[in-house]
């Protein structure tokens, strides 16, 4: 009989640590979930036109995909070929090497959730070989070409231990991981 009721407890006290990890999983998305929703997400939209053998004008459409307006935005990528900006309009531009910095003017730096800027583009130089399409975007340090945006909102839950085994009488702990599941490919081509 005393086997008996230990056996009962010993279930009883799994229970009840599966019941404080669902608890404390439920916590962990109500907590981290919503900062991490709220971290910026953006694609932009590259499009070159018109192109010569020596010389191409590009547009850039940026979209704010994620939770959190923007009061200013910073895009940053780097060229493959060699390419340069001779001139941009709707944005300041500086390039170092292959990198290119382009910061909002003071007009178009407010972006709403879900929204976006329209009408930045630039005049450039190429070589003549390949003028090929960036594909490092990011907005204000958070990469928008399915990087490590942290903006999905998409969340999976693993505890350390598949199983638990608890004496009667005593505790037992575990370790709920939660990862970031939310890349999202944002680079169009």
């Amino acid at each position: 009989m005393s086997q008996q009721f230990n056996t009962f407890r010993g279930r009883l006290s799994v229970r009840r640590l599966s019941a404080y990890l669902t608890v404390l999983a439920a916590l962990l998305l109500t907590f981290l979930a919503p900062s991490a929703r709220a971290q910026a997400a953006c694609d932009v939209v590259y499009a070159i036109t018109p192109q010569s053998s020596t010389a191409f004008g590009a547009t850039l459409t940026i979209e704010n995909t994620g939770t959190t307006a923007w009061t200013s935005w910073t895009l940053t990528w780097t060229f493959a070929n060699g390419q340069t900006i001779s001139s941009l309009w709707n944005g300041v531009e500086s390039q170092s090497g292959a990198v290119v910095t382009v910061a909002s003017e003071s007009y178009n730096g407010a972006v709403a959730a879900g929204g976006s800027v329209t009408g930045v583009g630039f005049n450039g130089a190429w070589l003549g070989t390949t003028n090929a399409i960036p594909t490092n975007f990011a907005i204000n340090g958070t990469a928008c070409n399915g990087g490590s945006t942290g903006g999905g909102g998409s969340f999976s839950l693993a505890p350390t231990a598949s199983t638990a085994s608890v004496v009667a009488g005593s505790t037992g702990t575990d370790t709920v991981n939660v990862t970031d599941a939310g890349a999202s490919p944002a680079a169009y081509l």
